[in-house]
């Protein structure tokens, strides 16, 4: 019996453990992804620009992203939507390099950040709930979410249960469909007002006057504040979702209980 009860202990102790070293185990790819796909091609070109000329740094950064792309659309059967936006950012970084001597170009930049148009520009699209056959649009944080809960192309899971759950939530739950068009909107939509409160400061359209040097300064610092800002946005949506979610679920299993 005493051999039995340490088996069983045992045993228990090591499924125990499984769970927390599989969420590790998520959280590593995950860090692995971001990494690779976001971090890795933002050194690159920052060290590149150095050595060569801009258009050249961009579509050089580029290539990890695009090999993550390719290999999870070969080897995992999936789109790598964090690769697939950091490669087409960079690949319009570089055309808009082309052009940085037209006076014309060199004003929008002021305004806002050209190389997150194609970001910007993508998320306003998904919102739209485009159908074309069995494909149903989502929006862009619904799959940028689902990316990073699983470490994309570096995750164990299986892709197909995994969209399985995820489309099903999205049918099911009203506050899952809310939410990432709540966040998407964020992201899409929120910095079109990022650039209105830059270009009052460049042209000196606030109370506070400053000088041109100052005013490029201090837009370019609302640009990481505006940033800031909606992620800690993100943030308290996705904790609210999760405090739903749980809602759902303590009224479905009081539901349960004999009277």
């Amino acid at each position: 019996m005493s051999v039995e009860r340490g088996q069983t202990t045992s045993s228990s102790t090591s499924q125990d453990k499984v769970p927390g070293q599989s969420k590790l185990i998520t959280i590593l790819r995950v860090i692995l992804m971001i990494l690779l796909e976001f971090a890795l091609p933002i050194v690159l070109y920052y060290v590149l620009r150095i050595f060569m000329q801009e258009v050249w740094a961009f579509l050089i950064s580029g290539v990890p992203p695009f090999i993550i792309a390719i290999y999870g659309l070969v080897g995992r059967k999936r789109v790598e939507i964090i690769g697939v936006l950091v490669l087409i950012c960079l690949i319009f970084s570089a055309i808009v390099s082309l052009f940085y001597d037209n006076p014309k170009v060199q004003l929008l930049q002021k305004f806002m950040s050209l190389n997150l148009l194609p970001f910007n520009i993508i998320a306003m699209i998904s919102i739209i709930p485009i159908k074309i056959g069995t494909f149903k649009m989502r929006p862009l944080l619904f799959y940028i979410c689902k990316d990073l809960t699983t470490g994309g192309s570096f995750g164990s899971l299986n892709s197909e249960v995994v969209d399985e759950s995820w489309d099903r939530n999205w049918v099911s739950y009203q506050y899952f469909r809310r939410g990432f068009i709540f966040m998407t909107i964020i992201w899409g939509y929120g910095l079109l007002s990022e650039v209105l409160v830059r270009a009052m400061i460049i042209y000196n359209l606030t109370p506070v006057r400053m000088s041109p040097d100052k005013a490029l300064a201090a837009s370019n610092i609302i640009h990481y504040v505006w940033l800031a800002k909606f992620a800690l946005l993100t943030l308290f949506l996705v904790r609210r979702m999760k405090k739903q979610k749980e809602n759902l679920v303590s009224a479905s299993d009081s539901d349960k209980l004999p009277e």
